[in-house]
């Protein structure tokens, strides 16, 4: 059921018989196997760097330094930027444009799309909607008029 419902197996009506890709099955059996071991690495890491990871997730792949700077005013996310910065020690993000987030131009970006998959998945599916809409709140509370449209995602 999987395999069909992914796509990876597929029904023929003109060769009359079921067609798969080995190659594509074994490359989504990786990727699940990937997903699972980043997300019980990240689980094992103190809830404030999860916390951390969790927010930078719900971004996408990039938060801009606005966004961190705006969200550390606020005393919910107040160590964001010290957690983050820890989450790149520990391999799940990577500094773009500069080696710190102290730097003007830094963007902080997932090393890869799994690894934010796994991050996004630490967050319960019930709590997403929650967690983006805290995260607005904040961002519109703290946001000066002048920099919502950079804000905007």
């Amino acid at each position: 059921e999987t395999l069909v419902k992914h796509d990876l197996i597929q029904y023929s009506f003109r060769e009359r018989r079921w067609v798969w890709d080995e190659d594509k099955i074994k490359e989504e059996e990786i990727s699940s196997n990937v997903l699972h071991l980043l997300t019980t690495k990240m689980g094992t890491l103190p809830a404030r760097r999860q916390e951390a990871l969790k927010v930078a997730s719900c971004f996408g792949s990039q938060m801009s330094k606005l966004a961190v700077d705006i969200l550390s005013k606020s005393p919910k996310y107040s160590d964001l930027s010290h957690e983050l910065e820890k989450a790149v020690r520990d391999g799940f993000l990577e500094f773009v444009g500069s080696r710190s987030l102290h730097d003007e131009l830094t963007m902080t970006k997932f090393h890869h799309d799994k690894i934010r998959e796994a991050a996004y998945g630490l967050i319960h599916c019930d709590e997403r909607e929650r967690y983006h809409h805290d995260i607005g709140m904040v961002l519109y509370s703290y946001a000066g008029v002048e920099v919502e449209e950079e804000l905007l995602f």
